[in-house]
């Protein structure tokens, strides 16, 4: 029964990152926007509304497009007036004109659509391995964590790390260390699960090597 579980749950992840790459948007920045734009690849981009006309002060605007097979998002920060514009965590550039302004000095026959929210989701994503995916996507990444967590609570012991070293691996690496619990621990075992007889790392130097690996892959996605 653990082995079905957790086959059904390791499809459930496989589907999470299927849904991610075919309907998310990879987090790039607005200086591979302008080389896009630049090269060609980049004939049409999407941009949410910014400031209003003859207003002053400073909104956050994202900005689609497709290069190649990927989608691509950016945020940057748009300012107008005296104020100083500041780039957050979230965006990759300050501009001091509109967006398709500044697109269009890049290319001229550059068509720009407006980005529009449909509401769907209620304006959930999530942030899945540089990727921002969309509500659907988000609420599978959330029933594929909690199912991998209650397979751990409710499962055999598992196998080369301890309970809570799987814990802080599946919490704090998302799909990574969910799949490497999947594969590693056992639970896709035809046979019986047996008691642990080596030494298995512990929730410490887990808990040690998923802040590392979160930041080789922030580091990497960024």
């Amino acid at each position: 029964m653990t082995q079905l579980v957790g086959v059904v749950v390791l499809a459930c992840w496989v589907a999470v990152l299927a849904g991610t790459v075919l309907q998310g948007h990879r987090t790039s920045s607005y200086s591979d926007l302008v080389s896009a734009v630049r090269s060609g690849d980049a004939t049409e981009v999407q941009v949410s509304p910014g400031l209003p006309a003859r207003a002053s002060g400073h909104a956050t605007v994202e900005i689609r497009w497709r290069d190649g097979l990927l989608r691509r998002t950016t945020s940057v920060v748009e300012v107008r007036g005296r104020q100083t514009g500041h780039r957050s965590d979230a965006t990759t550039a300050v501009l001091r004109r509109p967006v398709p302004d500044a697109l269009r000095a890049r290319d001229p026959d550059l068509e720009i659509t407006t980005l529009r929210r449909d509401g769907g989701g209620f304006g959930v994503s999530a942030e899945l391995l540089g990727w921002t995916a969309p509500a659907p996507v988000a609420l599978g990444y959330l029933t594929a964590t909690l199912a991998t967590l209650l397979l751990l609570a409710l499962g055999p012991e598992p196998r080369r790390v301890t309970p809570w070293g799987w814990f802080w691996l599946i919490l704090l690496t998302g799909p990574i260390g969910s799949i490497a619990f999947l594969v590693m621990s056992g639970v896709l075992s035809r046979t019986p699960v047996a008691p642990p007889m080596r030494p298995r790392t512990g929730g410490g130097w887990a808990f040690i090597l998923a802040l590392a690996l979160g930041s080789v892959a922030g580091t990497l996605n960024g």
